[in-house]
């Protein structure tokens, strides 16, 4: 067993440890923290570790992580499913890291599954068997006990053995390079709103909504994020998404109407009813945003059929060839929408989809993709009249 590593716990610590680690290329970064009942996660410890094998733990608790600010901006960071690690150090030492490689995204396409827990891509690649996980433990109690610190640790230090793994098996053409540029995004997507503010757009029966019930929806919606933010919780702690819909149908215009949806109560009329009718007659002198084409949610699915058909021809998982944000503006807009190493991925093959050169059908029960030629073959027969 490895003996527990030492624990970072002054701001001049942390500032000692980034001087020591400035001539390394590469870092392995993993983090703790407590996302539950809050806006953003309360970040709880940061753990680095380095090619030969040495770790830290940073208590996040009783330090300033700034000085971490100028070796994240030089250094590639290893990561895995970095994007909330990556918002977490985009805020606790900005600009945050620069240069990243994160296995989950290397693995997605490199055939395995997106998105893949760091355990199952640890056996599936190196063959390494999982330990005990503490990741649901109490990080914010102190001091950290010695399993926990070993733990936390553990994730960092298996990195580099793994990017090396996947790296390898990309190879030295476009599929490393592919990616890179998804690990990359990872900056842009750490910077987004916990909740996008336009999911109702995928909502199957958005196409039906009216022009009130959007501009209201979409109202509801934007001050429900910054409401959130203010107070540090969940957006839907403040307001679930059916009650938001009822809402912009029905549109009070008295917080005393409220009360009439036996869901919305007291204490939440007291707290957030004049703010919500406030919204909602402000979004009423708004703009509607576009509606949603009757066509877009049966598109949806279909899509994310054409991306499951194309997994084992291109070796990208469904689930990072189309993220949902990506699979609803496609539905939407169409195959322009496809950008970065996805339009050299498969730009062409989406595209020949989306004109009806290509179509989907089964194979044994799998999901496959069938040529134009191949669709006309089993297409019955007209009589003649």
């Amino acid at each position: 067993m490895n003996p527990a590593p030492p624990v970072i716990s002054t701001t001049q610590e942390v500032a000692a440890l980034a001087a020591a680690l400035a001539g390394h290329e590469r870092i392995a970064i993993d983090t703790e923290f407590h996302p539950e009942r809050r806006y953003r996660p309360a970040l709880m410890t940061v753990q680095i570790a380095t090619e030969d094998d040495r770790a830290w733990v940073i208590d996040a608790l009783c330090c300033d992580l700034a000085p971490l600010s100028e070796l994240l901006g030089r250094t590639c960071v290893l990561l895995h499913g970095g994007v909330q690690d990556v918002a977490l150090l985009q805020r606790a030492c900005p600009p945050g890291p620069t240069r990243l490689l994160d296995t989950q995204r290397l693995a997605g396409l490199a055939g395995s599954t997106y998105p893949a827990r760091l355990d199952d891509l640890l056996v599936a690649w190196l063959g390494h068997a999982p330990t005990s996980s503490h990741a649901l433990t109490d990080w914010s109690a102190r001091p950290l006990r010695p399993d926990q610190l070993r733990y936390a640790v553990d994730d960092a230090r298996m990195l580099f053995p793994l990017v090396d793994r996947l790296l390898a098996a990309l190879g030295e053409g476009k599929r490393q390079a592919w990616g890179r540029q998804a690990s990359q995004d990872l900056l842009v997507e750490a910077s987004a709103p916990p909740r996008a503010l336009d999911a109702w757009r995928a909502w199957r029966i958005a196409p039906g909504f009216s022009d009130d019930t959007r501009r209201v929806l979409h109202g509801l919606m934007t001050w429900r994020d910054a409401a959130a933010r203010d107070i540090n919780q969940p957006p839907h702690y403040i307001l679930g998404d059916a009650i938001a819909l009822a809402l912009a149908r029905a549109r009070p215009t008295q917080v005393a109407a409220l009360a009439d949806d036996r869901r919305f109560g007291k204490g939440l009329r007291k707290r957030f009813g004049a703010e919500i009718i406030a919204s909602i007659q402000s979004s009423l002198d708004g703009p509607a945003p576009h509606p949603v084409e009757p066509q877009a949610p049966a598109r949806a699915m279909l899509l994310q059929a054409w991306a499951a058909a194309e997994t084992p021809k291109s070796g990208v998982s469904a689930g990072l060839a189309l993220p949902p944000a990506l699979l609803q503006a496609i539905a939407e807009h169409g195959p322009d929408r496809l950008n970065g190493w996805r339009a050299d991925a498969f730009g062409p093959s989406l595209r020949a989809f989306w004109s009806g050169a290509t179509g989907l059908g089964l194979d044994d029960g799998r999901i496959v993709a069938t040529t134009h030629h191949a669709l006309s073959a089993i297409e019955p027969s007209v009589p003649a009249r």
